[in-house]
C-alpha cells in the first residue's frame, strides 16, 4: 500500500511540477523561498502503543522551512503537539473544606519536534511533497485542579510523569493552491496560499507513560511501556513567501 502511494505521489509530483509559468519559475527559482504551514491532525497510535492507550490523539502541527534555489529540495522544522488521553473527576477542595468541589483533570500529551528534509516542486497548482523527519518525542502527564464554574481558571497544577524517545519517520501529501499572492506589492508578501493534505508515519522508540484511564493515583501510578509509533493524518493551510 505504501509503495503504491509513493509511486502515485511521485507521478503527480512530476505532473504538478511540469506546468508552472515561465515568468513564475524565473521569479522564484533564482532565490530562496520560505514556506510555513498550520495543520490540525489526528495521532493514531499503532501496535503496543495503541493497546496501552486505546485513545486517538488530537492536536496541531506547525512547519517552517526554506526552499533552495533551482531545486525541489527544502529543509525545515516540524513541531506538533497531541493530547492522547484525558481523565476528569470531581473532588473536594480539601479535607477541611469538603463542601467546595473542584475539577481534577489529568492529561497525557506528546510533543514532537523534528528536523525535515522535503522534496517538492517549487511551483504549480498542485504541489505534492515527500519528506523525511528525525527528532524526538517528549511524553508527559499533567494534573491540574480547576475551578468547577470557571473552566479557564487553574488553581494548581503538577507534572506527574515524563519521558523521552527518539523519533523518525516519513510523510507524503499535497498542497493545492487556493490563492496566488504578489510578493512585490505593498499589500501582501506571500507568493501563494495552499490547502495542505498530508500523512505522517512517525516511528518512536520505547518510552514509559502513564495509563490515566482511571485517573492518576500517586500511590499507585499505572506505568506502561511500549513503542511510541503513530500514524498522523492532517489537514491545514500552507503559505509560500
Amino acid at each position: 500500500m505504501m509503495h503504491r502511494l509513493t509511486s502515485f505521489l511521485f507521478v503527480i509530483m512530476l505532473i504538478g511540477g511540469s506546468y508552472p509559468s515561465v515568468h513564475a519559475q524565473n521569479q522564484t527559482d533564482a532565490s530562496i523561498t520560505g514556506q510555513g504551514s498550520l495543520s490540525f491532525g489526528l495521532g493514531i497510535p499503532t501496535g503496543d502503543f495503541n493497546e496501552n492507550t486505546n485513545n486517538l490523539g488530537y492536536g496541531g502541527n506547525v512547519y517552517i522551512g526554506a526552499e533552495f534555489p533551482n531545486s525541489p529540495v527544502g529543509v525545515g522544522i516540524d513541531f506538533s503537539v497531541f493530547a492522547f488521553g484525558r481523565n476528569t473527576r470531581k473532588a473536594p477542595f480539601s479535607e477541611t473544606i469538603p463542601g467546595v468541589r473542584v475539577d481534577v483533570i489529568t492529561t497525557n500529551t506528546i510533543v514532537q519536534p523534528h528536523l525535515v528534509l522535503r522534496l517538492q516542486p517549487r511551483e504549480g497548482l498542485v504541489r505534492p511533497y515527500a519528506e523525511g523527519l528525525f527528532g524526538f518525542k517528549y511524553l508527559f502527564t499533567d494534573t491540574r485542579v480547576q475551578d468547577e464554574r470557571r473552566e479557564d481558571e487553574t488553581i494548581a497544577s503538577s507534572r506527574n510523569f515524563d519521558d523521552f524517545a527518539l523519533s523518525a519517520g516519513g510523510a507524503a501529501g499535497v498542497h493545492i493552491r487556493v490563492a496566488q499572492g504578489n510578493p512585490g506589492s505593498e499589500q501582501n508578501s506571500f507568493r501563494a496560499i495552499y490547502l495542505k493534505l498530508g500523512l505522517q508515519y512517525m516511528w518512536g522508540r520505547e518510552a514509559e507513560y502513564l495509563d490515566i484511564s482511571d485517573g492518576y493515583n500517586p500511590d499507585n501510578p499505572q506505568v506502561r511501556q511500549s513503542n511510541t509509533t503513530m500514524l498522523i493524518p492532517m489537514i491545514g493551510v500552507s503559505f509560500q513567501f
